[in-house]
């Protein structure tokens, strides 16, 4: 079963369940952290972390489904980050003390489009590994064979 013709609905969900969790606990440790100590490379820790952990997500999501191209890439990006902050607007109030509406402005529209970004680049380096069916020929001769590592006379 797949929702738009791009995403394994079962798929979609553990993984996109695993990552926000572990993306929004790690989000507020941050956010405790930097408020206790104000320190700014919290704060720039807090910033790279959740783009750089999306990538590493995407690149475990996307090495296991059958369908790797841009759009789904995008599809499912867009649906992901869709998703994270429609439930961090609903923990928004009873976690922060802070309006939902909060979640609107310019500066985490940057953040999510970053975080889309590493979605994206996730699947794409996933379509790129030597596992993937559908990696190009040209790329397959590049790679080397087991018997090219071997010491010489062993092969």
């Amino acid at each position: 079963m797949t929702l738009f013709g791009y995403i394994p609905v079962k798929r979609f969900v553990v993984y996109w369940i695993i990552s926000f969790v572990v993306w929004y606990g790690s989000s507020l440790l941050f956010y405790a952290f930097f408020q206790a100590t104000l320190n700014p490379m919290v704060l720039f820790a807090s910033q790279i972390f959740a783009p750089i952990f999306l990538l590493f997500m995407g690149w475990l999501y996307f090495r296991g489904v059958t369908r790797n191209d841009w759009a789904s890439r995008f599809v499912t990006a867009l649906v992901w980050i869709g998703l994270a902050l429609v439930f961090a607007a609903a923990l928004m109030q009873p976690v922060y003390g802070a309006s939902w509406t909060s979640l609107l402005s310019k500066n985490v529209a940057i953040g999510q489009a970053m975080n889309v970004i590493g979605l994206v680049i996730g699947g794409y380096v996933a379509h790129r590994s030597a596992g993937v069916p559908g990696l190009s020929a040209r790329s397959k001769a590049a790679l080397p064979r087991s018997s090219d590592q071997l010491p010489p006379g062993q092969a």
